[in-house]
Formats: structure tokens, sequence, C-alpha cells
């Protein structure tokens, strides 16, 4: 499966040139969405992606420690499933659409709805330390929901752009959309990050995602921002040494 999606994603990345702009129509955004996939899903579920477990339950993505502080600032991370789909910020009636969308039975959705909302360390009582909820989600479910909330990333990504007034290829989009799967914050509601995409700075967009999008707070991104990094860099012709393929490739 890894390299059927390395092989869509090479045929993608044939494209570079073709610009989304305000008045983007939906054959340009069906092909970023495509591809940020391929940037999201190895980190969040690196087993679940290569097929190596086919089914995924509730967990808490991180220790005791992580939960606590998560608490104290108020972050939004709860128990999660598949390939990053965070139950802590999503309330019953989001899960219950998001889950009916890509035909979950009602049983299996009250199931999970249970962790709507559960944050830091209310949500590790349930799904941390080894501890795992009672309900799963199969592979294929999990790539459904990713699509599906990919395609929410890309909504929000084209909203700005449109917002700004900017062009921009597919490739960069994806990039993008693939920030925001992770946090909004990071993408479509940064500030800086679009000042320097409206100058068409393009290595210092780079160099925003690396260095200050989630990093600080949290170090464990930074190879993620790595790659992402790169892939902005190679879709906006900074660098033309090697292909993104074959970069993703050395990675997983």
């Amino acid at each position: 499966m890894r390299h059927t999606w390395l092989l869509v994603l090479a045929a993608l990345f044939c494209c570079i040139g073709t610009n989304v702009t305000g008045h983007a129509t939906s054959e340009h955004a069906d092909r970023p969405a495509i591809t940020a996939i391929n940037l999201v899903a190895p980190f969040e579920n690196p087993l679940l992606w290569k097929g190596d477990i086919d089914t995924s339950w509730p967990h808490y993505p991180g220790n005791k420690s992580h939960a606590t502080a998560c608490s104290e600032r108020g972050c939004w991370n709860g128990c999660t499933i598949t390939f990053g789909y965070n139950m802590g910020a999503h309330s019953a009636r989001e899960m219950r659409r998001d889950l009916r969308a890509i035909g979950i039975e009602e049983e299996r959705i009250r199931n999970l709805t249970y962790f709507a909302r559960k944050r830091g360390t209310e949500a590790y009582k349930y799904c941390g330390g080894g501890k795992l909820g009672w309900e799963k989600l199969s592979r294929e479910e999990g790539l459904r929901l990713l699509e599906q909330q990919i395609q929410e990333a890309r909504t929000n990504v084209l909203r700005r752009i449109r917002a700004e007034d900017v062009s921009l290829n597919r490739e960069q989009v994806a990039v993008l959309v693939a920030l925001d799967f992770q946090s909004p914050a990071l993408s479509s509601k940064a500030t800086e990050l679009w000042t320097l995409i409206r100058n068409e700075d393009w290595s210092a967009v780079a160099d925003e995602i690396r260095n200050n999008s989630g990093t600080r707070v949290l170090a464990a991104l930074q190879r993620r921002r790595n790659t992402e990094a790169e892939a902005f860099l190679r879709a906006s012709g900074v660098q033309e040494e090697n292909t993104l393929i074959a970069f993703l490739s050395r990675a997983f």
C-alpha cells in the first residue's frame, strides 16, 4: 500500500506550475488534498499507514506528564484514533457527523463519542498509559476519516488563499493543508506565515514551517516539520536536486 501511495504522489508532482488561486476550481483543490494525505499519515500512525497493523484503538498521544502539561495550559490533546483524529478536539455532535459520513454503525459511534471533548488528564484516564479505548476503527475506515479531515483542512487553506488573494501551486497548497490538519493555528490562522507567502519569499516560508510551527512547544514535531519544509521548497522550485518522493522513500 505504501508504494501505491508513493506512485500516486509521483504522478501528482509531475504537474508543478499549475496554480491554485482565490478562484481555484475543485479539480485543482483535489490534488493537494491527496498529496497532503501522504504528508500527514506516515507521521500520525506509521504502523497503520504501512499496513503493519490493520486496526486502531483510542489512545493518548503522550505520557502522563504530557497530559498534565496539556491540562495546565488548556490544550486540546485528547484520545486519538487512526490517523490523528483527535476526539478531544471534537464535540459528540461533530463526531457523529464525521463517523456517519464514512459509514460507521450507530452503536460503534456511541462507543467512540464517549471520548468527545475529553482532554489532558481526563482523556489520559481512559486511553493513556497503555490503556486503550473500547471501540476500534479499521485501517480502511481510518483512511476514509483521514480523507474527510484533509478536505476540511483544505477548505480552511483555500479560504485563506482567497482572503489573501495570493497564487500558490498545488504542491505548495498541499503542505499548508498538512499543517492545517494538525492545527489551523499553524496554517490557515497563522499571520507571519502568510506575510511571507504574500511576499513570495519561499525560503522564508520553509524556515517558518521548520522552526516556528509548533517545534518550540513540542520538539518531537521537528522531523515532521523538516519533511514539510523540504516539500515546500521543492514545490516552490527552490531546490531541484531531489524529488519529494525520493525524500519520503528515505524517511519511511
